[in-house]
């Protein structure tokens, strides 16, 4: 699967976040992209962060050691007795905020 069929038949939006989570990650330091059938993961030495584009909007799954809470959290599960993912729902790139960002490259450390 190639990144670019993953955003067939999506609102341009969709791709636009992607574009700026991906901005923001690169700015961490050495990213691999690794286009899944429905996914896209972001790796540091291993996966920090999953892209998950929707029709309408972009979903984000994020790696931290403990549980956060905000609003545009849609689901968060325990893997293990220090890693939560949570599953942010994104609908438009001024929704990526300094707060998104800080937690993205949290995760980005704990996985590297």
């Amino acid at each position: 699967m190639k990144v670019e069929e993953l955003f067939q038949n999506k609102d341009t939006v969709v791709k636009e976040i992607y574009e700026k989570i991906l901005e923001m990650a690169e700015g961490f330091g050495p990213v691999v992209i690794e286009p899944k059938k429905t996914s896209i993961h972001l790796k540091n030495k291993s996966a920090f962060g999953g892209v998950h584009p929707k029709k309408k909007c972009l979903e984000f799954n994020v790696v931290l050691s403990k549980r956060i809470y905000d609003d545009r959290i849609k689901k968060i599960e325990r893997v293990s007795a220090n890693r939560f993912h949570h599953y942010f729902r994104f609908e438009s790139a001024s929704q990526i905020d300094e707060s998104f960002i800080q937690l993205m490259k949290e995760s980005y450390s704990l996985l590297g």
